[in-house]
């Protein structure tokens, strides 16, 4: 029978790391990207969406690298 999963510390530091290099990554390239793909503080736009979706490509890159580790 499967264990049910708990939140741990080991995953609160894998998502922190994630969100920490999706937003520097970012804010890094931001002023290479069209106006449109930049984002403006306190509304919902297309650069809200390619920092989220650059935090999900680190999380899942870093993800994969732990999982090699293990093997």
């Amino acid at each position: 029978m499967a264990e049910p999963r708990v939140f741990s510390l080991r995953q609160f530091w894998h998502s922190l790391a994630a969100v920490v290099l999706g937003n520097a990554a970012y804010f890094s390239l931001e002023r290479f990207l069209p106006p449109a793909g930049r984002h403006v503080p306190h509304r919902i736009d297309w650069g809200l969406a390619i920092d989220f979706w650059g935090c999900l490509v680190f999380y899942f890159l870093l993800a994969r690298v732990r999982w090699f580790q293990r093997r």
